[in-house]
């Protein structure tokens, strides 16, 4: 049985957000956010162009739920109930409770705390409900806003993937970061 198998999609509340199930209906803020290109700077596709993109990119976020291997949240904004990110597990090995976060938000809501106030949500979510006990993310190491960001989560930096990634026709390097357990239970 795989770690992100449950009777029901779990939502997670925090006090500005909730984390749900992404829906076809949000495919138009899917690709509102994913459309530009300082989102999807660091990532392994370009900006969507097209509705039918995000609506793929829905789908495949529901077929990787449903057959236990990722589960991705929609990040809702509860004062517009918008859809202004995600956040999510992949890459899990059960048999060492251990798996990948990904993540991105709309700019029009950068620096305003809500990606950290939705990863504190989904990492206590890992550790008390999943049991992970370790989580890890990659990062390209120009990504300063994420690497800080993990910093101030408890994330440890262990060391530089040299070429691990390669998109874009291009390789690219990338900071690994991890968080155990042990360490989530004694931040504040």
């Amino acid at each position: 049985m795989s770690m992100f198998t449950f009777s029901e999609f779990p939502e997670i509340e925090t006090p500005r957000l909730r984390l749900r199930e992404t829906q076809p209906s949000d495919a138009e803020d899917i690709l509102q956010i994913l459309s530009q290109p300082e989102v999807v700077r660091f990532y392994n596709i370009g900006p969507l162009t097209k509705i039918e993109e995000a609506q793929a990119l829905v789908k495949r976020r529901n077929v990787a739920y449903t057959e236990g291997t990722r589960i991705r949240w929609a990040i809702v904004l509860n004062e517009t109930n918008r859809v202004v990110g995600s956040c999510g597990y992949g890459y899990a090995d059960s048999e060492s409770r251990q798996a990948e976060i990904g993540y991105e938000l709309d700019p029009a809501h950068w620096g305003h705390g809500l990606m950290r106030e939705a990863l504190t949500a989904m990492l206590d979510f890992g550790f008390k409900t999943i049991h992970l006990n370790r989580i890890e993310a990659l990062v390209v190491p120009q990504n300063t806003a994420s690497r800080n960001l993990l910093s101030r989560l408890g994330f440890q930096e262990e060391g530089l993937l040299r070429e691990r990634g390669f998109w874009k026709g291009a390789y690219h390097d990338l900071a690994l970061y991890a968080l155990l357990r042990r360490d989530w239970s004694l931040l504040p």
